[in-house]
């Protein structure tokens, strides 16, 4: 075994394509995809005629969802109508993993490698921070706003399925679960960029009409950030206070 497992790394430096051209020909494709990214699958599609024939079906790649973007597909169940729920034809797999594809079932052919690609390729856009624009929010800020965009990016995910299965009303409902975290990368935003001192607010997001109601909610968020902030610094001068009073008494350290 450990000579084999050797012999496979040293392949596996020398000529990547061989090691997995030797897996693929070695078990299932369907049952080794699951472990592979989606460039290696690629890569994989001219290693052997049974990978290529596998990865041009459907099964493979609903199967590749629901293994690679569960998270996604049991977020998309909470918006969906539960009679448009269907039941997985293959009675071998598990009850979760079969309701999953039975979700993916309406899906028409070819459309499930496309919305592999589209989940692998989604992002929070318009709200991205650089590098330098990070330091300009507190740590506590800084926190919110990845919660913030972990979540929307899993909002949009969920959206991009229900697209693709031309569900509307699940579509709407998942916008409007947007709006919350949305309005509060937006008040971020602003922080960073020093628009609420200007008051020019408004984002063009594609998922949200602006309104007067949503400057508002923002402005009230702003408010609330500002509060939060002045009682961060008001305790970090505290602090330094308590430390410099603890100083004096003890001879000022070491």
């Amino acid at each position: 075994v450990v000579l084999l497992c050797v012999s496979l790394y040293t392949i596996s430096c020398e000529t990547p394509d061989m090691l997995e051209s030797f897996f693929l020909q070695s078990a299932p494709v369907h049952d080794l995809a699951p472990l592979l990214g989606y460039d290696d699958l690629r890569r994989c599609a001219f290693s052997c005629r049974e990978a290529r024939n596998a990865i041009s079906q459907d099964s493979l790649w609903k199967a590749l969802l629901v293994s690679h973007f569960k998270a996604v597909l049991t977020h998309l169940e909470q918006f969906r109508d539960p009679s448009e729920q269907r039941d997985c034809p293959d009675r071998q797999v598990g009850q979760e993993r079969g309701r999953m594809l039975g979700v993916l079932v309406p899906l028409p052919a070819g459309v499930a490698r496309q919305v592999y690609f589209h989940l692998m390729t989604t992002s929070s856009q318009p709200f991205v921070l650089q590098p330098r624009a990070r330091l300009v929010l507190e740590i506590h800020e800084l926190k919110d706003w990845n919660q913030y965009q972990r979540k929307l990016v899993l909002h949009r995910q969920a959206e991009a399925f229900a697209e693709a299965l031309q569900d509307q009303q699940a579509v709407q409902k998942i916008w409007e679960a947007m709006l919350p975290d949305t309005l509060e990368l937006i008040a971020l935003q602003a922080l960073v960029t020093g628009a609420q001192k200007t008051g020019n607010i408004k984002m063009d997001v594609p998922w949200m009409t602006w309104s007067s109601d949503k400057e508002q909610t923002v402005m009230r968020i702003l408010s609330r950030r500002t509060d939060q902030r002045r009682t961060w610094l008001r305790k970090q001068r505290d602090f330094l206070l308590q430390d410099l009073s603890y100083q004096g008494r003890h001879g000022g350290g070491l």
